[in-house]
């Protein structure tokens, strides 16, 4: 084996090791809320059911809406389809200063990026959709984001948080990565073609071995920790060998991507990994709620089909509890000693039965409470009708309670998916020739903005101040006309449309709003000359007429000549 190949695999080794107590951990919460998930330390078999130690599912459903709501909340990819990312735009440190061309390119590029996320090869809905449930049970999920084999596509994948393990630097960020990926000598010669181990190669060629197991290990370690006397020109170095093999090298190469894309929920100082706030919380009231249902479900039992007390000898044979079934009582028996058979007790009313259900329902709540559910909603009412005024309210309290659980996450995750997919694109020339882009895009760092129902409140509350500083101006022009010249209407309508998200070929630039207006001031003026010159027309011809009618006036007619 190769040295610096031993060394990778002693490192990931000892990683994987450090962790197996929070294995445990992973697995214990795994069986109470995604026991679809729950293989960290156990091997699961095809078939074998995966919820038969659990009495009740209400965990589980807790945690499916929880998984399920990170998507809708921070991924609404069906909200208006008329923005181009829907749920994310791309635009510049500083968007004031965007023209409309500069706009209309951001635009292009963030619906060229939706569109190669959403197809339907790349696998993102899918990968994302493991991410999520698996980022709800145990904090932390893994999704590798790469070419396609045919480097036509993206490809995302979401994979086993039991297979990945990794290390932080100084700064607390994610290191080095290691995968295990146990796969079988088909699926890995269709990923490396020749360059698989000999072995492999001898086993696709014999009958019954091509699927035989193989195990490989792919790492992405920092290039300056790569000590293979090689100056990488990219920041990290993609290894995968054959750990199966004698740790035989299909593939070296550098990556100015890390790959695997690890968003992490809550962290702890000290460990790499994070832990669900939701799960550490619900996993005692889990437990809890798993014997409650049990006690229920006896009780329930015993309340419908109460244990049977019978009379030595006094039953000729085995008692039939069946509906309609018959038992014969020994005739020489005397039912004034007691009937032959009775229940054992006669349950009153079910205090204790409803007293379990009313301690489950508040086990519940508190699960609800745990996953963030409560927040997932506007808070009750009191069922009268509101004003606007108290529904904005409702809706900004909601948004106090909901913004500091999902506001992490989304710059966290789907930051994380942004980022990495843009670069991969812009690098591959997913964007063509990048001096065809628009002037104001040259030189310019790309950050993404992200819509979703919490900023989408927050972003339409600029129209509202600007209606309400129209009507605050409107109040006191009476009192000082010059107030009216505090407001920049242009600068105030093109903020608002910014945070609407408005399109940018529905506006225009302020180049041609100049144009348009200095056109129309030409016009205007050129009417106020043209009315002036009609006027003045007029005033000569009135004029000209008066002169004749006063000349008129003036002649005096010929005398007859003398007699």
């Amino acid at each position: 084996m190769d040295a610096r190949i031993r060394k990778l695999q002693e490192d990931g080794d000892k990683l994987f090791a450090a962790r197996s107590t929070l294995m445990n951990w992973w697995q214990n919460a795994c069986e109470q809320f995604y026991p679809q998930r729950a293989d960290f330390t156990i091997t699961r078999t095809m078939g074998q059911d995966f919820a038969e130690h659990l009495t009740t599912s209400y965990p589980m459903l807790a945690r499916r809406t929880l998984g399920n709501s990170i998507s809708a909340v921070l991924r609404p990819a069906n909200l208006d389809t008329t923005a181009p990312g829907v749920w994310f735009n791309m635009k510049t440190e500083d968007d004031r200063e965007e023209d409309t061309d500069t706009r209309a390119g951001l635009e292009w590029m963030t619906g060229l990026m939706r569109r190669a996320m959403y197809d339907r090869r790349s696998g993102f809905t899918r990968a994302t959709k493991e991410g999520d449930h698996d980022f709800a049970a145990i904090g932390q999920c893994v999704i590798s984001v790469q070419l396609n084999k045919a480097r036509t596509g993206l490809l995302y994948q979401c994979h086993h948080v039991r297979d990945v393990a990794w290390c932080e630097d100084a700064e607390g960020n994610i290191e080095t990565r290691h995968r295990k990926w146990k796969t079988n000598c088909q699926q890995l010669y269709s990923a490396f073609g020749d360059k698989v181990a000999p072995k492999v190669k001898e086993q696709l060629s014999q009958e019954g071995q091509r699927y035989n197991d193989v195990e490989v290990r792919h790492v992405m370690v920092p290039a300056d920790q790569y000590q293979d006397g090689k100056k990488w020109r990219t920041p990290w170095v993609s290894v995968w060998f054959d750990t199966s093999n004698d740790g035989h090298i299909m593939e070296e190469v550098g990556s100015f991507s890390p790959v695997y894309l690890i968003p992490r929920f809550e962290t702890v100082s000290g460990s790499q990994y994070a832990l669900s706030p939701a799960a550490v919380i619900a996993l005692p009231d889990a437990r809890l709620v798993q014997a409650i249902t049990l006690s229920i479900l006896e009780a329930g039992e015993k309340l419908a089909e109460p244990p049977l007390v019978a009379t030595e000898g006094a039953v000729r044979d085995d008692m039939n509890t069946m509906a309609g079934g018959l038992t014969w009582v020994d005739m020489e028996y005397d039912e004034r000693l007691g009937p032959a058979i009775r229940p054992l007790y006669e349950p009153k009313g079910g205090e204790g039965l409803r007293s379990a259900l009313e301690l489950r329902a508040y086990i519940q709540d508190q699960i609800d409470k745990a996953f963030f559910l409560d927040s997932l909603s506007l808070p009750p009412s009191d069922g009268k009708e509101m004003t606007a005024f108290e529904v904005g309210q409702r809706i900004s309290e909601w948004i106090r309670r909901a913004q500091p659980i999902w506001e992490p996450v989304e710059f966290d995750y789907n930051g994380g998916l942004c980022d990495m997919t843009f670069d991969l694109m812009i690098r591959n020339g997913f964007f063509g020739n990048l001096r065809d882009l628009p002037q104001g895009l040259k030189g310019k760092d790309i950050r993404f903005k992200f819509t979703s129902p919490l900023h989408e409140n927050a972003d339409r509350r600029k129209g509202q101040k600007l209606f309400e500083a129209k009507a605050a101006m409107a109040q006191t022009a009476d009192i000082d006309p010059t107030t009216i010249q505090i407001l920049d209407a242009q600068a105030a309508l093109r903020d608002v449309f910014r945070s609407i998200e408005v399109p940018a070929i529905w506006t225009r630039d302020a180049r041609q709003v100049q144009a348009i207006v200095e056109q129309q001031q030409q016009q205007a003026q050129l009417a106020t000359m043209l009315a002036g010159a009609t006027d003045a027309a007029g005033v000569a011809k009135d004029l000209g007429a008066a002169t004749k009618s006063f000349a008129d006036a003036r002649a005096v007619p010929a005398s007859p000549p003398p007699a």
